[in-house]
């Protein structure tokens, strides 16, 4: 393909690709250079190039896009899920299988939610049995400590895919109130623990006289 063109001085300027290198990133730029600057080309190369004009504009396109989704996940996860992410430590001797290759880090996301009479915590912390699960109040902070078991087939397996992690954890959530420790209820069902801790409520107004 020969790529002809007339510059401001009537010259006209011939591009051949290079007979070994052919069609080549050098080559490509100086065909779309030409193209965005209304030169002169054969009926083939107009063409091509206009392929080539579109398939950049899709492929800025799609980058553009993706680099968005990107931000806006990053910014929710900043904003909004910043505390869910906890560290997984692990076990050495979880069944002697190398859990240095899983990761350390995963998303325990979380929400609390005030009624007029109750603080509830959710969590969601799938693939634990629920005697694993182990909570402490202490103050206003609750303490969420569990430890996640390593699930294989076999140890001589291969995995491809390895986004979950396996160890001992820890989350700490601050509670907005008081709460009655006596009376909290926890239970742990389809991946999601679910904590009821009932508010201490203040007792009636008193009045007191001085004497």
């Amino acid at each position: 393909m020969v790529l002809q063109a007339q510059n401001e001085r009537n010259q006209y300027i011939t591009v051949r690709p290079d007979p070994v290198e052919g069609l080549n990133q050098s080559f490509l730029s100086k065909a779309v250079f030409f193209s965005s600057n209304f030169l002169q080309l054969t009926d083939g190369s107009q063409r091509m190039l206009s392929s080539i004009k579109q398939v950049g504009e899709n492929i800025s396109r799609e980058l553009s896009r993706a680099w968005e989704n990107l931000k806006i996940g990053w910014h929710e996860l900043l904003t909004r899920s910043n505390d869910a992410l906890t560290h997984f430590k692990h076990n050495k001797n979880e069944k002697d299988y190398p859990l240095s290759s899983f990761p350390s880090w995963s998303l325990l996301a979380g929400e609390v939610e005030e009624t007029s009479k109750d603080i509830l915590v959710r969590l969601e912390v799938p693939g634990l049995e629920k005697e694993n699960l182990h909570l402490t109040i202490d103050g206003n902070l609750l303490y969420i400590t569990g430890e996640k078991h390593i699930e294989c087939e076999s140890f001589d397996s291969t995995y491809h895919v390895m986004e979950r992690a396996y160890g001992t954890f820890q989350r700490v959530i601050p509670l907005p109130r008081n709460v009655d420790t006596d009376k909290t209820e926890a239970d742990y069902k389809n991946g999601v623990l679910k904590i009821r801790l009932p508010k201490i409520t203040s007792g009636a107004i008193k009045t007191i006289s001085v004497s």
